[in-house]
């Protein structure tokens, strides 16, 4: 069984809403010069790029994926060992823009990031992003029983 999930946007929200903007821009400079498709090229990697991890429960491993202009998928299989560990985090992130008239914008994320951990303790990746902590430990606990880890 595989199971995919997605993080969101691997630049953030504001990021994500000027990559399409310079897209546009793009679109309309390359009726007058060739120069514009690099804005595409580069307004659609803003936008579109996100990250993902797939997780492999029968061969027992995992992959953290960047998903380049959001179909291009690039990341490399984790075994996953018996001394490895599942637990969860809060996350909060702050995204912050701010407009021309020095207007801050902040766009807040707070979640509970459920992460895959090495015997040392030390994150090795983060597997799920879920919303309460119920969520967050009945998922620790349904993860670590598929694959078999103490």
């Amino acid at each position: 069984m595989i199971e995919k999930y997605s993080h969101g946007k691997a630049f953030g929200p504001t990021f994500s809403v000027s990559g399409l903007f310079l897209a546009l821009i793009g679109i309309i400079a390359s009726f007058y010069s060739l120069n514009g498709i690099i804005f595409i090229l580069l307004g659609i990697f803003l936008a579109f790029t996100s990250t993902s991890t797939i997780i492999d429960f029968e061969k027992k491993r995992i992959k953290f994926l960047n998903n380049l202009f959001g179909f291009i998928s690039v990341g490399n299989w984790i075994d996953i060992k018996p001394d490895m560990k599942i637990d969860f985090k809060k996350s909060n992130i702050t995204w912050r823009t701010y407009s021309m008239s020095n207007r801050t914008l902040d766009l807040k994320d707070k979640n509970f990031s459920i992460i895959l951990y090495d015997s040392k303790k030390h994150p090795i990746v983060t597997i799920k992003k879920v919303s309460s902590l119920e969520d967050a430990k009945a998922e620790v606990e349904r993860i670590t029983k598929l694959l078999e880890l103490s």
